[in-house]
């Protein structure tokens, strides 16, 4: 007989005691990070240590179309952050609105050099 499959619940964990309280009732097995790993790739063996409770994230505030746009730029934000890292750098939380906006905006969707 096979083991039972393991669960992994991802999206919106930021706080140590919230995470501890899901995997302690059963409701998951793991807990994903994705978004605070793009800024702080150190951020799960912070909270297993103790040196860290709260694994911070970012979120782009749109002043138009916030529901339409919102999600798109945060997540061209977060995609800026993952390839920063990739290339050695720090995660830049600095990067605005305008530069994800245009510049990573213009990158991905309307000039590829894959093309």
């Amino acid at each position: 007989v096979a083991p039972p499959p393991l669960v992994m619940l991802t999206g919106g964990f930021r706080k140590l005691s919230g995470m501890e309280q899901v995997v302690e009732n059963g409701f998951t097995d793991l807990i994903g990070l994705a978004r605070p790993l793009c800024l702080d790739p150190n951020i799960a063996q912070d909270i297993l240590s103790g040196s860290k409770d709260v694994a911070s994230s970012h979120a782009l505030n749109c002043l138009f179309s916030n529901a339409l746009l919102s999600p798109a730029l945060n997540a061209l934000w977060h995609i800026r952050q993952i390839k920063l890292l990739s290339e050695g750098k720090d995660a830049d939380h600095n990067l605005s609105l305008v530069y994800t906006l245009i510049v990573c905006f213009v990158k991905n969707y309307i000039w590829d050099p894959a093309w």
